[in-house]
């Protein structure tokens, strides 16, 4: 619970949800709010901005019916479908390189949830997960030992092949094989994507009204300005049918939209909710990114 109280705001949850139980909560948790000190700042958003079209909450298709007919066995069986040992001694690879040890998880959840306020916002999200994550340690020729991972996520069941995972795993592995050292110098550099969001998130982190507002942001007045290289262009993927994080509204039901964040090194929005908007004075975005995808990076 979220609740505004003559300019005054607090938070609140609880599972008890026997409705005389639920009723009781609610109206002490008024009581309790009703005795903080005025903050003007914090509203509900313009009912205006909220989303109109999420009633049922699949209408991106991040919701996989297939979830309904799963089982431990069949769970089971695509974790056992993941493992590359055992066909390892039919490969050619087993002469530079052994299988020590392979660890495969799989697994399956979702997430459904309904957000409603007292303007008539009503949005639903249902989002379906199929995950899989695999580790592979090898020893080589010489008796070193080596250890690669991957995992992978998607709403989609079919979107996936459980082998994949344990064949990138082990391919990460056997990469580390005889390292050679480099010459020191300049040089371009190609970021992995497993480890990519570390150089994109502390942009984006920077970009959010809360550390804007904080004034802990080297992004504070950036807005319609040049600050990174032309090259750079990232953009909010927020409404990508079938692709996991992909939302219809933020926490505050305010409606996504794909846009860009930055466009060829000109910063285009920040991440504002309705209460930083209010402690800054300016207009309200929405809270955070949903889907970040950079387009471009370097251009010759």
């Amino acid at each position: 619970l979220y609740l505004y109280v003559d300019g005054k705001y607090g938070t609140f949850s609880t599972n008890m949800l026997e409705k005389d139980k639920l009723e009781d909560f609610i109206l002490k948790a008024i009581d309790m709010v009703s005795m903080l000190g005025e903050d003007l700042c914090r509203k509900l958003p313009d009912s205006t901005r909220t989303e109109k079209g999420a009633k049922t909450g699949r209408e991106l298709g991040l919701y996989d019916e297939a979830l309904e007919n799963s089982d431990s066995d069949s769970r089971l069986a695509r974790a056992k479908a993941m493992s590359i040992w055992q066909n390892f001694h039919e490969s050619a690879d087993r002469e530079t390189f052994a299988i020590i040890s392979e660890e495969c998880e799989y697994s399956e959840s979702y997430d459904d949830s309904i957000t409603i306020d007292s303007q008539g916002f009503e949005g639903r999200h249902t989002e379906s997960a199929f995950s899989f994550f695999a580790e592979v340690t090898i020893q080589d020729s010489e008796g070193n030992r080596y250890s690669g991972y991957w995992w992978d996520t998607t709403p989609r069941k079919d979107a996936a092949d459980p082998a994949e995972c344990s064949r990138k795993a082990l391919e990460r592995a056997v990469a580390q094989i005889g390292p050679q050292p480099r010459r020191s110098g300049r040089a371009r550099m190609v970021v992995d994507s497993s480890v990519a969001s570390r150089l994109v998130a502390p942009v984006l982190n920077a970009l959010n009204g809360s550390a804007l507002q904080q004034k802990m942001s080297f992004l504070d007045g950036s807005l319609h300005k040049k600050i990174f290289s032309e090259g750079m262009t990232l953009i909010d993927m927020a409404r990508t049918p079938g692709k996991a994080g992909s939302r219809m509204f933020d926490t505050e039901g305010v409606a996504t939209k794909n846009s860009a964040i930055i466009e060829n090194g000109v910063v285009r929005q920040y991440f504002v909710n309705t209460y930083m908007a209010g402690k800054m004075g300016i207009e309200p975005t929405i809270e955070d990114i949903s889907r970040p995808c950079m387009t471009s990076f370097i251009k010759d």
